[in-house]
């Protein structure tokens, strides 16, 4: 794989870490509730556990958008992302409906196969994130890095931005499908008073 493309899928997983621990800042205590739904932790971890996941995502995206210490974030990373599929994973054999908070409170999606698919993708991002960075030498990369034009650069992120917008639509190929497969209805019937 090309250093480019995985500068790109870097990039990505910054602005998906960066968007997550925005939302989670917005109303950590709510998220902390969040938490607590997965009953995973005892309510007195709980919020230990949900100010060090805000702690560690701050540092992983400002890692994966700086470019700074990747090799022991995109570890971390891996490590973290694991966890939540753990987690997640262990709800789902519980066959319990509980919101993702994924994203903070700002969305109600339940946990499902889609938060599945979206971790599993993040994993995949993150090993080559970890690969890349263990196959060549540091030197190698930063060179690769500040050698780029910046056209590079915008391209690196216009990558990213695309990775980020096909896996969405991937994600939410089963809405598209259900939406476009509903039934069209007749023209609204008027009322008059």
């Amino acid at each position: 794989m090309r250093v480019d493309a995985a500068f790109a899928v870097q990039f990505a997983l910054g602005a998906v870490f960066l968007l997550s621990v925005a939302s989670k800042l917005r109303d950590p205590v709510s998220f902390a509730r969040g938490v607590l739904n997965y009953q995973i932790l005892s309510p007195s971890l709980t919020y230990y556990a949900a100010g060090l996941i805000i702690v560690l995502e701050s540092f992983l995206a400002a890692s994966h958008i700086a470019n700074r210490f990747i090799n022991f974030a995109s570890l971390l990373g891996l490590c973290l992302l694991l966890t939540f599929l753990f987690v997640v994973s262990i709800n789902l054999i519980k066959k319990r409906r509980i919101p993702c908070h994924c994203f903070g409170n700002s969305s109600e999606e339940i946990i499902s196969t889609k938060t599945i698919l979206r971790l599993l993708l993040a994993l995949i991002g993150e090993a080559i994130v970890f690969s890349t960075h263990f196959l060549f030498h540091r030197q190698q990369l930063d060179d690769a890095l500040w050698s780029m034009s910046l056209a590079k650069v915008l391209g690196s992120w216009s990558w990213a931005l695309f990775v980020l917008t096909a896996a969405m639509w991937v994600l939410a190929l089963q809405d598209v499908v259900d939406l476009l497969m509903r039934q069209p209805r007749g023209p609204r019937e008027r009322t008059v008073n």
